[in-house]
């Protein structure tokens, strides 16, 4: 994550996502978490990092609660795009 002014999604967030949802990866094919890091950071486009900079910004002054903001938007991000399953929603408790 960007320190400075702005956030913006790093191949390094993206790989801290991917590994925190690891058995949720659509398809994994083998491939090496940071090579899909590097190869998703590259098709991340100006849209994609203003969703993520909105995230951040929105989350408040701190710095946890600014990345944690963040990587929960590229993991909407990679669920739009299929590369991570949708989370299951918990059964209603009765």
């Amino acid at each position: 994550m960007n320190a400075g002014m702005s956030f913006g999604a790093t191949e390094q967030d993206i790989e801290t996502v991917l590994r925190e949802n690891a058995a949720i990866i659509a398809r994994p094919k083998g491939k090496p978490i940071a090579l899909m890091a590097t190869e998703i950071h590259a098709e991340f486009d100006a849209g994609d990092q203003e969703r993520v900079t909105q995230a951040a910004q929105n989350a408040g002054t701190g710095i946890i609660e600014q990345i944690d903001a963040a990587h929960d938007e590229i993991r909407a991000v990679l669920v739009e795009r299929g590369i991570l399953k949708p989370r299951m929603a918990p059964p209603e408790t009765r």
